[in-house]
């Protein structure tokens, strides 16, 4: 069991040409290449209004950047799924990176790596009862 990515996916290219999906849609990455490719900005949109929506400016020699990783429980069977979206630019002959952490939660790291997921997953095993409690609430 996952806890759910509580975002929707903004992007709009120069042009003004908008795309828009969610981060729980199978495939995304590969559906939307282009758009994500020709993305000047790109906005987080909390699907839970209690999280907070997050504003990534692309443009200007950055190239948009995403990361995937998993991180769960040995024996409690919950996972917790981790992005990080960003931007990459060759700045003086050297590759920069700025990568923004986005946590189920609505927690958001800037960091290359995610520091706060430790934390998080202490916290797991209630997180994932809480989802179950309002899933069978909403049924």
């Amino acid at each position: 069991m996952s806890l759910p990515i509580n975002y929707m996916l903004r992007c709009q290219s120069h042009v003004g040409e908008v795309c828009q999906f969610s981060l729980e849609e199978e495939g995304w990455l590969k559906r939307y290449k282009k758009q994500l490719d020709n993305a000047v900005t790109m906005e987080f949109i909390p699907t839970d209004r209690n999280l907070p929506p997050i504003v990534l400016p692309l443009g200007n020699g950055r190239r948009f950047i995403y990361v995937s990783r998993v991180f769960g429980i040995n024996g409690v069977g919950a996972f917790l799924r981790l992005y990080a979206f960003g931007w990459q630019a060759t700045v003086d002959g050297k590759n920069v990176k700025h990568m923004i952490w986005v946590y189920p939660n609505g927690s958001v790291e800037v960091s290359e790596e995610p520091i706060m997921v430790e934390q998080i997953l202490k916290h797991l095993p209630q997180y994932m009862a809480q989802q179950s409690l309002q899933e069978r609430g909403q049924n």
